[in-house]
């Protein structure tokens, strides 16, 4: 089965939906953490959750897009802790120079 009539998008009953069609879950997941982190400034909660289209029908993630969207997570938490760890780096190494 080919994956050409599946798209993922994102939807809440309160944020309502990004009305993407993004084509993979991890582009979906990126597109939520967007709306995760616009719900933060304005002070809020997102409550969007990634499913998939096919044929038209919304549906839950099936086991395999559930993989992709742990990896997905994943790679961004190890980006965003080797960013944390640059900056500390950066911060010891100026306090050292002085």
């Amino acid at each position: 089965m080919a994956d050409h009539s599946v798209y993922y998008t994102t939807r809440g009953a309160k944020r309502g939906s990004c009305e993407h069609k993004h084509r993979t879950v991890a582009y979906a997941y990126h597109c939520l953490r967007h709306d995760i982190q616009a719900c933060q400034k304005e002070g809020t909660i997102s409550d969007r959750r990634i499913y998939a289209v096919e044929d038209g029908k919304e549906r839950e993630l099936v086991e395999r897009e559930i993989y992709e969207l742990d990896h997905a997570k994943r790679l961004v938490l190890g980006k965003t802790i080797l960013k944390q760890e640059q900056r500390e780096l950066k911060s010891r190494l100026m306090s050292d120079d002085r």
